[in-house]
């Protein structure tokens, strides 16, 4: 499922505990089109400060949405380092970026979106020498890129109208170009692995095709985004479940913190919660997502060395919160999200 980038912009976002703002650009890698950071303009909030969000904090973006939801807290958002949307982000920026949020970074391969279907990070290098903290010359504003003209092998084709991202990976897979007179100014949809070279200089995308393939290409105005319909959307849901059901396991699993009884019996219920969260994303999507999302937090805080007692309360409430309303239709669900909740509380976290 393709998803407009421009209908994105100015869409509210929310983190676990109130609005933070709206987004204001996705700077993509334009070597690999990977969206590695969203940028949230925090409006009044910040005093318009603008600040960097990875995919991590989102998982899937689901269509025709009115609010982002993201997994963190304002206090985290307030603190992370911000940025100047008129000077390029450096790769020393993004290294403070990932250690405030605990995110691993290996800048020469980071992130590898779309390898297995869903955002994934490599191992982190070793410490990074000198010569690799410049400016990132990959990094890109998809709102800058969108009005470049767009130059076929034979000529002129027209301009970048928008950019279609794959919700579920967080890769720009096209582009959507407007023709100008010569076909009667109807859009084409082009992948981005026919992108050829971009001069920002010249403000220009040149296209390895020729403007007879861009015709054939072409489809009406009315029609150039797919949407999807809500049971791909449970499909889509099901599958990145799976995955945050994994990685919950393989964080408790591996932590050095958590005693071995208690791991055991966390592992238990996770084994449930996940056949569990498989029932109620059929009808429930964005619920089961939710709960997926708190309990994949509530996992992390509680593997932590160096616990931070707020952040462990705010994932705990709203691991608890995320549940409220489903008591009667969902009682097996309700009660094994309560006792994993019960048993990270009992660690004293």
């Amino acid at each position: 499922m393709l998803q407009s980038i421009h209908q994105r912009f100015g869409e509210k976002l929310r983190a676990s505990d109130g609005e933070i703002g709206h987004v204001r650009d996705f700077y993509v890698d334009d070597k690999t089109w990977s969206v590695r950071y969203l940028v949230a303009d925090t409006g009044h909030w910040l005093a318009g400060r603008l600040v960097l969000i990875s995919p991590h904090a989102f998982g899937p973006l689901y269509p025709e949405g009115k609010v982002l939801l993201v997994n963190l807290t304002r206090k985290q958002i307030e603190e992370s380092p911000s940025i100047d949307e008129h000077q390029p982000v450096s790769r020393q920026h993004e290294e403070e970026y990932h250690r405030h949020y605990g995110y691993e970074y290996y800048a020469e391969a980071m992130p590898l979106w779309g390898l297995a279907g869903y955002p994934v990070m490599a191992p982190p290098p070793p410490a990074t020498d000198l010569k690799h903290r410049g400016v990132d010359a990959h990094l890109r504003s998809a709102r800058e890129l969108i009005g470049y003209s767009v130059e076929a092998n034979d000529g002129s084709v027209g301009k970048v109208t928008d950019l279609l991202i794959d919700g579920r990976t967080w890769m720009i897979r096209e582009i959507v170009v407007e023709c100008g007179h010569w076909y009667a100014g109807e859009k084409a949809l082009v992948s981005t692995d026919k992108i050829a070279r971009i001069d920002y200089e010249q403000r220009t995308v040149e296209v390895d095709s020729t403007k007879q393939a861009f015709a054939e290409a072409s489809e009406p105005h009315r029609t150039p985004i797919p949407r999807a319909d809500e049971s791909s959307l449970a499909e889509e849901s099901s599958a990145i479940l799976a995955y945050r059901i994994g990685i919950i396991q393989t964080t408790i699993h591996k932590a050095r913190t958590i005693p071995d009884d208690t791991k055991a019996e966390l592992l238990t219920l996770v084994t449930g919660l996940k056949s569990e969260l498989a029932i109620l994303s059929k009808t429930h999507h964005e619920e089961a997502s939710s709960i997926t999302r708190f309990a994949d937090a509530s996992a992390h805080e509680a593997s932590r060395s160096q616990k931070n007692p707020q952040l462990t309360e705010t994932a705990l409430n709203g691991l608890r919160v995320s549940i409220q309303g489903l008591e009667d239709s969902h009682p097996v669900l309700s009660g094994t999200v309560n006792r994993f909740a019960t048993a990270l509380s009992s660690m004293g976290i």
